[in-house]
């Protein structure tokens, strides 16, 4: 599961989507990025918005 999104330069996710895997664990892979903080991107020092693609790794196992 890959997920893209925009950190702002405050540090907060946006337009956050998942890019690929099943649509019901791109719902949770979303709601983990938008409860995260990050740390914005710098150019010449000076904050940034940047685009980051996250993966995220489920594991499922029976219980």
């Amino acid at each position: 599961m890959i997920v893209e999104f925009v950190v702002d330069t405050l540090g907060n996710p946006k337009k956050v989507k998942a890019i690929t895997g099943p649509e019901i664990l791109g719902r949770e892979a979303m709601d983990v990025i938008n409860k995260s903080k990050w740390i914005p991107a710098k150019v010449d020092g000076r904050k940034v918005e940047s685009i980051k693609y996250q993966p995220i790794v489920f594991k499922l196992w029976n219980m």
